[in-house]
């Protein structure tokens, strides 16, 4: 090889590195994740070849963050943690009391679902609303099994004791599910709440209803 040659390719790579930002590994897996969620890619994705001469190409030093499938599962959940925490925290400084929506739904792989999410007004006075929870609902979609989710999300959350309003869909399933929670909040020694006052309908899901009894009829 000729050593003018070799000088010239050691001066080239001390340029690109001048030139180049600082790489962080952490930062790449982190965007690895967020990638694999937002696109509900397989986690063995990230042990692609293809996928690491693409990482290779753009940035040697990307393909550091390239682990395996067993690795970004964890991340997932570390990064997950991490959210949660700070969601735990924000709720924790709220104004005001935190008040829940939620609605079941069948996914595509026939399992129950219930989305649980929090609406509350922040240290800054602010309104503030996020997903906290989206759960798998075992057993009958009945109020006993909808309350017992929704209650323990409560508690893992810290705000069992703060719980506000709550806004469901008409299906009477929802209107036991706030007896059942009321319940299950004084066995434990808490403050119970007035169910039909607490009790909000969803304006949405009743505008559906009356336009389909406008259009097709009762």
């Amino acid at each position: 090889m000729d050593p003018a040659d070799s000088s010239s390719d050691e001066q080239q790579t001390t340029l690109d590195n001048h030139l180049l930002k600082p790489f962080q590994v952490e930062i790449m897996r982190k965007l690895l994740v967020e990638w694999i969620v937002e696109r509900r890619h397989a986690f063995r994705e990230v042990e692609s070849p293809g996928l690491r001469k693409i990482f290779q190409y753009l940035d040697p030093r990307s393909a550091k963050a390239l682990t395996t499938k067993k690795t970004l599962k964890e991340d997932c959940m570390r990064y997950f943690n991490i959210a949660k925490a700070s969601v735990i925290q924000v709720l924790s400084l709220a104004k005001s009391r935190i008040h829940l929506e939620f609605d079941l739904w069948t996914s595509p792989n026939y399992k129950a679902m219930i989305a649980i999410t929090a609406h509350w007004t922040d240290d800054e006075y602010k309104v503030q609303s996020t997903l906290i929870a989206i759960r798998e609902l075992n057993g009958d979609h009945d109020g006993e099994n909808i309350s017992e989710i929704v209650h323990l999300v409560a508690k893992e959350f810290g705000f069992a004791d703060r719980i506000g309003y709550f806004v469901g869909d008409n299906a009477s399933n929802n209107d036991t599910a706030m007896e059942c929670l009321d319940r299950r909040i004084r066995e434990e020694g808490g403050v119970g709440f007035d169910v039909e006052e607490r009790r909000l309908r969803c304006f949405a899901h009743e505008m559906q209803i009356a336009v389909k009894g406008l259009l097709f009829g009762p």
